[in-house]
């Protein structure tokens, strides 16, 4: 059998190994809380591989997704550890930068997530997700214009950058409603993501925005009525001009100060 051939069969043995061990005991305490998945460290990983970096890389970030995609209030727990290691393993691996930065923001966990983004613009293939979504969290959570419009600018130079995103850089800033400057980013990820997760978020924070435009349009039309703001939302429910609030898709509550404007934690201010 030929050596190549041979590293290739060892590498998957030991990758398909921790896997399954991993899964195995998922199933035995399927009535428990799941366990953290496996952490072992990179020069351990590429030492057995073989030198198949990565094919190995790919390989375990398969099993992350699939880990990550089936945990629910604590699905962020450790993920950022295991991309670090992939990464490791592969620095030249692109994607599992750029989903970071989308991910992590949304458990609080933006530094790590723009720490990761950083190094992947680095160490990277060129990926024009992974400048334009920490271009992103600079513009959501650190609310700093000027890096996202930095990062932004890196991703529409990127080769295979699309038109759209190329659009938003070149138009970032130029909006008086920051509200309808993150709709588009989030419309632009949603458009050109081809990952399931990353589009359920995009779909999730596009809704989100929708929601909150359409609870300032009843509030308007309360003071069309009444001749003020609602103090709180369940006075448009109380003077039936909403049957109830709709649910936030993060299940986040909406709020308002009296003044119209309805906001929440991922609100872009």
């Amino acid at each position: 059998m030929p050596r190549t051939v041979l590293h290739v069969i060892i590498g998957i043995v030991v990758c398909a190994g921790i896997v399954a061990t991993q899964y195995s005991f998922d199933v035995l305490k399927n009535q428990q809380p799941k366990p953290p998945l496996l952490l072992i460290p990179a020069p351990v990983i590429r030492s057995a591989d073989m030198g198949l970096h990565s094919a190995t890389a790919a390989f375990l970030w398969v099993g992350v997704i699939q880990r990550f995609a089936t945990l629910a209030a604590d699905r962020l727990n450790g993920l950022a550890a295991h991309i670090k290691t992939i990464n490791d393993v592969d620095p030249k691996f692109s994607y599992p930068y750029a989903f970071a930065e989308l991910v992590l923001p949304a458990g609080d966990r933006v530094d790590e997530a723009t720490e990761i983004g950083k190094r992947g613009i680095a160490v990277a293939d060129p990926d024009w997700q992974i400048p334009y979504y920490l271009g992103v969290d600079y513009h959501i959570y650190l609310k700093d214009r000027k890096n996202a419009a930095i990062y932004m600018n890196v991703a529409a130079r990127t080769p295979g950058a699309p038109a759209n995103v190329k659009y938003v850089a070149a138009t970032y800033g130029n909006r008086q409603d920051l509200r309808q400057q993150t709709r588009a980013i989030w419309v632009s990820i949603y458009e050109n993501s081809r990952d399931g997760i990353v589009q359920q978020q995009a779909e999730a924070q596009i809704k989100h925005i929708d929601t909150l435009d359409f609870l300032e349009k009843a509030a308007a039309l309360f003071k069309e009525r009444i001749g003020r703001y609602p103090k709180t939302l369940g006075e448009l429910v109380a003077q039936k001009i909403l049957k109830a609030i709709p649910p936030d898709p993060f299940g986040l509550p909406y709020d308002t100060k009296g003044d119209g404007k309805v906001f929440s934690k991922f609100e872009a201010q």
